[in-house]
């Protein structure tokens, strides 16, 4: 049988297989930190947006709450006999008597307008300032003075509102129509409140919400719209805004994330606990792997190595189970069973003559050199070759096979 040449291997199934694995896990374990991110993210995000709806839902009260007591003052001071009489001119005195600084600045009121049906004003509008009544600037009264109609509605009952911005500062300016205390008189005139939304009344109403809001100009809108962004900048902050209804201005409250630190926190043990599984089940997949399928088939590469070097030997492929490796191990067994056999007869062949069974002229020769190569390491070593000459037998095979045999 000849000798097979040496085969060196370059290449390793289980290297192979724990590259794979390791890639393979570390995509699924990236993979599932991405997805386990996003939803976490998500959770926290919805946090801060229930978080920045409930300060602008807070907010949102407090200006309404103030804006019913600003209403309820005005209609209180519009259905009242005095009013009404300074309207129709029978009471001259009636705006030093009835807002005196003190009295405007305890209603919250920074400036008064009244004015008869047809709108023109009763007297000069008059504003508190410094703990004095002065009139209104004529700045501050050209930019009201065309919205006064807008807001002179007939029914007594009806407050209207709007914001007026100047100079950046909004100004809530509400009217309602003037009757007596009994509000069987007709309409006759309409009395406006002015407060002005500066920083000061926003720290007022910034205490009583606990939220550091601002006030900003917007469009007019007939429905309250909230709108809650995570802006993606270097400061990362949150933009909630909500109109008010009826009115051109927006809450606005800005902030960072809340739970910062429960989020960092959530993410560091993500990451480690992706880290870990991955390590672990990275080492039990290759233990498992290696035990069951590697570690046979390098048994099975030596074997194979030993029998490409020997061929000769007596090399049998370990059968422990009844898997698949252990049915590929059998079927190799009785397939080099098969062989050595096949091996055997076709070497008796060879050396010996099919009928008598005698060794010919190649297992001669053959033993020849095995015993000169004995000689030559052992001198002691003697063999004798016998040779025998029949006369006539020459005569005799070539008479034929059935004579010489």
């Amino acid at each position: 049988m000849a000798k097979a040449k040496n085969h060196t291997m370059t290449n390793s199934i289980g290297r192979w297989m724990l590259y794979s694995m390791t890639v393979l896990l570390i995509i699924a374990g990236t993979c599932f930190l991405w997805i386990s991110t996003h939803l976490i993210n998500s959770r926290f995000d919805n946090f801060d947006v229930k978080f920045y709806e409930q300060q602008l839902v807070r907010v949102n009260s407090v200006i309404e709450q103030n804006n019913l007591a600003f209403e309820a003052s005005l209609i209180d001071y519009a259905h009242w006999d005095d009013t009404d009489r300074f309207v129709r001119g029978n009471n001259p005195t009636y705006i030093e008597d009835s807002f005196p600084p003190e009295a405007l600045e305890n209603i919250q009121v920074d400036g008064v307008i009244v004015t008869h049906i047809d709108g023109n004003t009763v007297t000069a509008p008059v504003m508190a300032q410094a703990g004095s009544l002065i009139s209104m600037p004529e700045d501050l009264w050209a930019a009201l003075k065309p919205v006064l109609p807008s807001l002179m509605s007939p029914n007594q009952s009806t407050v209207t509102s709007t914001i007026v911005w100047h100079n950046h500062i909004g100004v809530l300016l509400s009217g309602v129509a003037i009757t007596n205390n009994y509000k069987d008189a007709p309409t006759s005139g309409y009395l406006f409140f002015v407060r002005l939304l500066d920083d000061s009344f926003l720290t007022i109403l910034r205490s009583s919400a606990l939220v550091p809001f601002d006030l900003i100009e917007s469009p007019t809108t007939t429905q309250s719209i909230t709108s809650i962004e995570h802006q993606n900048d270097a400061m990362a902050q949150w933009h909630a805004t909500q109109t008010l209804a009826g009115l051109a201005a927006k809450i606005q409250v800005q902030g960072g994330t809340h739970l910062q630190a429960e989020r960092d926190l959530t993410f560091t043990l993500l990451l480690f606990g992706v880290i870990g599984v991955t390590l672990v089940s990275l080492i039990g997949l290759y233990w498992i792997v290696y035990f069951k399928v590697l570690n046979r088939l390098h048994i099975f590469s030596d074997l194979a190595d030993q029998y490409r070097q020997a061929p000769h030997s007596a090399v049998r492929w370990p059968v422990n189970g009844h898997d698949e490796l252990d049915n590929l191990a059998q079927s190799l067994n009785e397939f080099i069973s098969e062989v050595e056999v096949r091996h055997d007869d076709l070497h008796h062949l060879a050396h010996h003559d099919p009928l008598t069974g005698i060794g010919n002229r190649r297992l001669l020769h053959a033993q020849l050199d095995i015993n000169m190569r004995q000689h030559e390491l052992n001198t002691r070593f003697s063999s004798t070759l016998l040779l025998l000459d029949l006369d006539g037998f020459k005569l005799l095979n070539d008479q034929g096979d059935r004579m010489s045999d």
